[in-house]
Order: structure tokens, then sequence, then C-alpha cells
């Protein structure tokens, strides 16, 4: 065996994804992530995106993007509810069959079992009382 003997094993190298800004979106996934941070404690729900349509200039057809959900911290259970929400609309399961199980089969291996499902994806500045701003991301099937 040489040097380049697993290269079959292998997915090409891709951009990194931007991250969404406002608007609306028609994506294709092309994996998705269970990321734990190398220093501390922080872990992540990643999912990686190649944009079919968009409503965004800043973020045209064709732009690879990336939406990722923090499961540590303050509000774990929004981004529970944030996964369900993707995986209803990429898998088309109801709400009632996403599970754990779901969660462990879509992050399975490489990360690619969904890869080739489509979503649509509405992005909003949501204001918060304290005047800060974050991305609402909410997750449709594409018919």
């Amino acid at each position: 065996m040489g040097i380049f003997s697993n290269i079959g094993k292998t997915q090409a190298a891709r951009p990194k994804g931007q991250f969404f800004t406002a608007g609306k979106y028609e994506a294709t996934v092309v994996s998705a992530r269970h990321v734990k941070r190398k220093v501390g404690s922080d872990e992540f729900f990643v999912v990686d995106f190649d944009l079919e349509g968009s409503t965004s200039p800043e973020m045209p057809a064709g732009t690879p993007a990336t939406w990722m959900t923090k499961l540590t911290g303050r509000y774990p259970e929004m981004a529970l509810a944030d996964i369900k929400a993707f995986l209803v609309a990429a898998t088309g399961a109801s709400e009632e069959a996403i599970d754990e199980d779901t969660i462990t089969e879509a992050l399975d291996g490489d990360g690619t079992a969904l890869a080739g499902q489509k979503v649509k994806i509405l992005v909003e500045d949501i204001k918060t009382r304290a005047g800060l701003s974050f991305s609402k991301h909410n997750f449709f099937p594409r018919e």
C-alpha cells in the first residue's frame, strides 16, 4: 500500500461554508456533523449546504453555506428544537418520529447520511430585549 492508497475513502476538500445572512434559500445538504471544541467543552451540530437558490445578494446560488447550533451553554433546548425542525425538513419524518436514533443516523459515519436532501431555509434577524441580535433559521421541506 502506498501513501495514496486511501484516497478513494475520502471526500474532496470543500470551501468553508459562509454563515447564513437574512433571506430565503433553497439548499441541498452536503453533510451533518457533531463537533466538539478542542479547547473547552462546547459542542455544536453543524450542517453544510450547497445553495441552489437565494434572495440574499451576499449569498447567491452556488455558495457553500453552513448552519450551526450550540448544544452546550445556556439554551440547549433551543438547539434541540432547531435540530428537530431541520431533521423534519430534511427527512420528511413527522416531529414525533424524530428521536435520538434519528440524529445518530443523520450523523453516522462521515456525516453524509443526509447528503442530497433538499430543504428551504428562511433566516431572520431577531432583536433581543437587550438590543442584541441573532439569526433564527427556519427549515421547511422542498417539494
